[in-house]
Protein backbone atom coordinates (compact mmCIF):
# COMPACT_ATOMS: atom_id res chain seq x y z
CA UNK A 1 0.00 0.00 0.00
CA UNK A 2 1.22 3.43 -1.14
CA UNK A 3 1.71 6.02 2.27
CA UNK A 4 -1.60 7.96 2.12
CA UNK A 5 -1.43 11.59 1.64
CA UNK A 6 -3.33 13.92 4.88
CA UNK A 7 -3.23 17.51 4.28
CA UNK A 8 -4.24 18.78 8.47
CA UNK A 9 -5.82 22.22 8.22
CA UNK A 10 -6.05 23.50 11.67
CA UNK A 11 -4.63 26.53 13.64
CA UNK A 12 -4.29 25.04 16.88
CA UNK A 13 -1.13 24.00 17.78
CA UNK A 14 -2.09 21.27 20.33
CA UNK A 15 -4.55 19.45 17.76
CA UNK A 16 -1.96 19.48 15.45
CA UNK A 17 0.58 17.54 18.16
CA UNK A 18 -2.13 15.28 19.25
CA UNK A 19 -3.19 14.46 15.02
CA UNK A 20 0.78 13.78 14.40
CA UNK A 21 1.26 11.56 17.68
CA UNK A 22 -1.87 9.86 16.61
CA UNK A 23 -0.57 9.01 12.77
CA UNK A 24 2.23 8.13 13.64
CA UNK A 25 0.91 5.30 15.53
CA UNK A 26 -1.09 4.31 12.46
CA UNK A 27 -0.37 0.25 10.84
CA UNK A 28 -1.59 2.42 7.57
CA UNK A 29 1.44 4.87 6.36
CA UNK A 30 0.55 8.13 6.06
CA UNK A 31 2.34 11.13 5.52
CA UNK A 32 0.54 14.42 7.32
CA UNK A 33 0.91 18.10 5.54
CA UNK A 34 -0.34 20.96 7.86
CA UNK A 35 -1.98 24.08 6.86
CA UNK A 36 -3.37 26.75 9.25
CA UNK A 37 -6.07 28.40 7.72
CA UNK A 38 -8.06 27.82 4.77
CA UNK A 39 -6.13 30.07 2.56
CA UNK A 40 -2.96 28.18 3.43
CA UNK A 41 -4.74 25.25 2.24
CA UNK A 42 -5.59 26.38 -0.67
CA UNK A 43 -2.47 27.82 -1.51
CA UNK A 44 -1.12 23.76 -0.93
CA UNK A 45 -3.95 22.25 -3.11
CA UNK A 46 -2.86 24.64 -6.09
CA UNK A 47 0.73 24.32 -5.63
CA UNK A 48 1.27 20.40 -5.35
CA UNK A 49 -0.31 17.00 -5.45
CA UNK A 50 -3.98 16.33 -4.02
CA UNK A 51 -3.73 14.88 -0.69
CA UNK A 52 -6.14 11.54 -0.52
CA UNK A 53 -7.69 13.02 2.42
CA UNK A 54 -8.23 16.30 3.97
CA UNK A 55 -8.59 16.84 7.77
CA UNK A 56 -10.45 19.98 8.16
CA UNK A 57 -11.31 22.22 11.21
CA UNK A 58 -13.77 25.22 11.42
CA UNK A 59 -12.57 28.07 13.27
CA UNK A 60 -9.60 29.17 12.42
CA UNK A 61 -8.26 32.66 11.51
CA UNK A 62 -8.11 34.61 7.83
CA UNK A 63 -10.12 31.63 5.95
CA UNK A 64 -12.21 29.98 8.15
CA UNK A 65 -13.64 26.03 6.93
CA UNK A 66 -16.52 26.68 5.40
CA UNK A 67 -15.24 29.27 3.30
CA UNK A 68 -12.32 26.70 2.50
CA UNK A 69 -15.02 24.09 1.44
CA UNK A 70 -17.00 26.68 -0.65
CA UNK A 71 -14.04 27.95 -2.50
CA UNK A 72 -12.42 24.25 -2.86
CA UNK A 73 -15.68 22.38 -3.85
CA UNK A 74 -16.04 24.87 -6.39
CA UNK A 75 -13.18 24.02 -8.04
CA UNK A 76 -13.76 21.01 -10.79
CA UNK A 77 -9.70 19.48 -9.84
CA UNK A 78 -10.36 19.09 -6.19
CA UNK A 79 -14.09 18.42 -5.91
CA UNK A 80 -13.22 14.44 -5.55
CA UNK A 81 -10.80 15.63 -2.42
CA UNK A 82 -12.42 13.88 0.66
CA UNK A 83 -13.09 16.24 3.71
CA UNK A 84 -13.41 15.22 6.82
CA UNK A 85 -14.66 18.18 9.38
CA UNK A 86 -13.24 17.47 12.66
CA UNK A 87 -14.61 20.82 15.04
CA UNK A 88 -15.08 21.53 18.51
CA UNK A 89 -18.51 22.99 16.93
CA UNK A 90 -21.79 21.16 17.78
CA UNK A 91 -24.08 23.54 16.23
CA UNK A 92 -26.66 22.30 14.04
CA UNK A 93 -26.04 25.33 11.23
CA UNK A 94 -22.16 24.44 11.54
CA UNK A 95 -22.57 20.49 10.55
CA UNK A 96 -25.38 21.49 8.00
CA UNK A 97 -23.21 24.70 6.34
CA UNK A 98 -20.23 21.72 5.82
CA UNK A 99 -22.47 19.18 4.43
CA UNK A 100 -24.53 21.89 2.15
CA UNK A 101 -20.44 22.36 0.81
CA UNK A 102 -20.07 19.10 0.05
CA UNK A 103 -17.90 18.02 3.33
CA UNK A 104 -17.95 14.12 3.47
CA UNK A 105 -18.10 13.88 7.15
CA UNK A 106 -18.55 15.92 10.19
CA UNK A 107 -16.82 14.63 13.95
CA UNK A 108 -16.89 16.53 16.80
CA UNK A 109 -13.24 17.25 18.03
CA UNK A 110 -13.27 15.63 22.03
CA UNK A 111 -12.72 17.89 24.94
CA UNK A 112 -9.52 15.48 26.26
CA UNK A 113 -6.46 13.58 24.37
CA UNK A 114 -8.46 9.89 25.15
CA UNK A 115 -10.88 10.88 23.40
CA UNK A 116 -9.57 12.38 20.47
CA UNK A 117 -7.64 9.00 20.62
CA UNK A 118 -10.40 6.75 20.07
CA UNK A 119 -11.71 9.54 17.05
CA UNK A 120 -8.30 9.08 15.52
CA UNK A 121 -8.62 5.62 15.17
CA UNK A 122 -12.01 5.31 13.96
CA UNK A 123 -11.00 7.79 11.37
CA UNK A 124 -8.42 5.68 10.52
CA UNK A 125 -10.36 2.73 10.43
CA UNK A 126 -13.43 4.10 8.25
CA UNK A 127 -10.92 6.47 6.28
CA UNK A 128 -7.68 4.53 6.16
CA UNK A 129 -9.10 0.85 5.76
CA UNK A 130 -13.00 0.23 4.85
CA UNK A 131 -13.90 3.27 2.82
CA UNK A 132 -12.23 3.62 -0.93
CA UNK A 133 -10.53 7.16 -1.43
CA UNK A 134 -10.60 8.37 -5.24
CA UNK A 135 -6.91 8.26 -5.50
CA UNK A 136 -6.53 4.87 -4.73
Amino acid sequence: MNSLKILLVDDNPGDVLLARKMLSKSTVPCSLELAGDGGAALERLASGPAPDLIILDLNMPRMDGLEFLRRMKSDPRLLSIPVLVMSSSRAADDVLGCYERHANSYVSKPADASGYSAVMRAIEEFWFRTARLPSA
